[in-house]
Order: structure tokens, then C-alpha cells, then sequence
């Protein structure tokens, strides 16, 4: 577990910079993947104009449906034995915060320059601290998407689903609950987006089990165009130890810091930095395609490519 202190130290060091660098070139280099990448065929093989000594070619499988409408957070959060809350590499301040869902203005004007007419409080430390045993985490690493009138907001600890006018549809709980991953499981980092194209719902997430000893990339999709119906999750292995179908990296068991996410008409794009676990090794970004088409469709299996060694 990595608290701020690490934190800051480690995302400040000149290896750190230089990954985050790259995946700016990196992405620039992921649109020579729509015309080469044959992932919505379901037959991933190459990418042109991209070098690399290896590319890994899986498929995923559905691990969980997890319905927003029916989640509660009173009754696990006060159950016997449930004080901790989940790991994170962030600041940890306890909280006086009553266990109860704070009030949401629906529209709380917060600017008078004529640009942005109306804004209303999104997630906060407060509904982390609701949803995580009374533990705030400062700052929130924050995803945000907006789409069909709702907006989704997903942050280290919470997340909530709102319409545009501020009103809360579900939520705040857990951010872990939308990843079928346990309360107290260390999860940093969520992303969402919405596909109008296939009015579809993608959210990913890093994951570290508590044992440091795997992680992985989780991704949730709802492709009916209203978040608080079910989502399917579908869990990509980041650990690089050569286990389960991975790469052998250097330093693994590793983790993918920082999933960034990308979409075109073919695939869904996570980038990650891949760094130890428990080590000082830095292994660059990852490039995951992920066949787009299978996740609209909610398939069996969801073909995708990792390209790693990347120049």
C-alpha cells in the first residue's frame, strides 16, 4: 500500500514523468490500429507502424452483472468485522462525517462569467466517507461521463449517477461496487465514458489484490444507454509475471498505473504505466486493445490485444 507521502515521491521521479510522456506519443500511434488492428473481427494479429517486440493476443469472459439500482452500503459497511476501509495510495484523514447521504443542490450557481450558467456538487470527500467506513481520500483521482441526460461520476472512493441538473438517480456507494471488487480491495484510478455512437457505457478501474501479488485492469459496460441499469464486468490480468497468459515482465508481479482510456469505431484503448508491485522496476506503457464490438454486444469472449515493448 503506498500512502502519499510514496505517492507524490513516486509520480514525481523522472522515470514516472517520462512514462506519462509517452503515452501522449502513444496515443498518437493507437490510430494506426483502426485500419491494421483485426480486433472487431474478432481476429487480433498486428498493428502497422508500431514497433514492438511482442504483442499478446486474449480473451475475456464476463465475471459479474452488478445492478446500481440494488446497491446498499448500510447494511455492509456496519457489518461485524467491516473497519477498514479499501487500500489506497492517497492521504488518509479519518472523517466526523454522520453515516448518511449528503444533500445535493440540483443547481448551485458557481461562476458569473457568462461562460458556464449552472453547476451543481459532485462527488466529494464527504460521500467518500460515507461509503468507506468513515475515511476520506485527498485528492480524488476522478472519472467523469455524461450522456442520455445522466452524468456518472466515478472517483477513488465513491461514485454517483446524477441527471444533468444535479439531481442524484443512485448513489453515492462505493466505487468498487460498480467492479464487483470487495469493499475493502485497493482499486485507484476509475475512468467512464459514454459511446453515443452505441450508446454504450464503458468505466475501467486499477486493481491490486491484498496480497500484492496480481493486479489487473477492470472494465464495466452497460451498453443500454441508462447507467443504473446492470452493468457486465470484464477483468484484464496486469500482473506481466507470465502467469495466466501474460507477458514476462521484468520486476513482476506488476501493476498498470493510471489506466487512461481511448474508443474509436473499432476497439476501446487502455493505456497504463507498468511499474512493480513491490519493486522499483518500470516497464513503460502498455497498450490494451480491446475489440469494441464485443463489448457493446456483451460477448462470451471479448478479444483484445496488449502490445508491450513499445518504441
Amino acid at each position: 500500500m503506498y500512502f502519499e507521502s510514496e505517492a507524490n515521491s513516486f509520480m514525481r521521479s523522472p522515470s514516472r514523468i517520462k512514462a506519462g510522456i509517452s503515452l501522449l506519443a502513444l496515443f498518437a500511434l493507437a490510430g494506426s490500429f483502426l485500419l491494421f488492428g483485426l480486433l472487431s473481427r474478432g481476429n487480433p494479429t498486428h498493428a502497422a507502424g508500431v514497433k514492438s517486440t511482442g504483442a499478446t493476443t486474449g480473451r475475456l469472459t464476463p465475471f459479474a452483472v452488478i445492478d446500481p439500482k440494488s446497491l446498499t452500503m448500510s447494511s455492509e459497511t456496519t457489518a461485524p468485522g467491516s473497519t477498514h476501509p479499501k487500500g489506497a495510495r492517497r492521504n488518509q484523514h479519518a472523517s466526523n462525517a454522520p453515516a448518511h447521504t449528503p444533500q445535493v443542490s440540483s443547481s448551485s450557481p458557481i461562476s458569473s462569467t457568462g461562460t458556464l450558467l449552472q453547476g451543481f456538487n459532485g462527488v466529494s470527500s464527504r460521500d467518500s466517507a460515507v461509503t468507506n467506513f468513515g475515511v476520506e481520500f485527498e485528492p480524488p483521482d476522478q472519472g467523469l461521463c455524461v450522456g442520455n441526460g445522466f452524468v456518472v461520476e466515478p472517483v477513488n472512493s465513491a461514485f454517483t449517477i446524477y441527471r444533468t441538473n444535479g439531481t442524484v438517480v443512485a448513489g453515492p456507494f462505493n466505487v468498487n461496487k460498480l467492479f464487483a471488487d470487495g469493499f475493502t480491495q485497493f482499486t485507484s484510478d476509475p475512468r467512464c465514458y459514454f459511446d453515443k455512437a452505441t450508446n454504450t457505457w464503458f468505466a475501467t478501474i486499477l486493481f491490486i489484490n491484498s496480497t500484492n501479488t496480481g493486479a489487473r485492469t477492470d472494465i464495466a459496460v452497460n451498453n443500454s444507454g441508462d447507467p443504473t441499469t446492470p452493468w457486465t464486468v470484464y477483468r484484464i490480468d496486469a500482473t506481466d509475471n507470465g502467469h495466466n497468459g501474460t507477458p514476462n515482465h521484468p520486476g513482476c508481479p506488476c501493476f498498470g498505473d493510471q489506466p487512461t482510456l481511448g474508443i474509436d469505431a473499432f476497439n476501446l484503448y487502455v493505456t497504463t504505466d507498468e511499474f512493480s508491485i513491490l519493486g522499483n522496476q518500470e516497464n513503460g506503457a502498455q497498450i490494451y486493445a480491446i475489440s469494441k464490438p464485443d463489448l457493446v454486444s456483451l460477448a462470451s469472449q471479448v478479444h483484445f490485444v496488449h502490445f508491450d515493448n513499445l518504441s
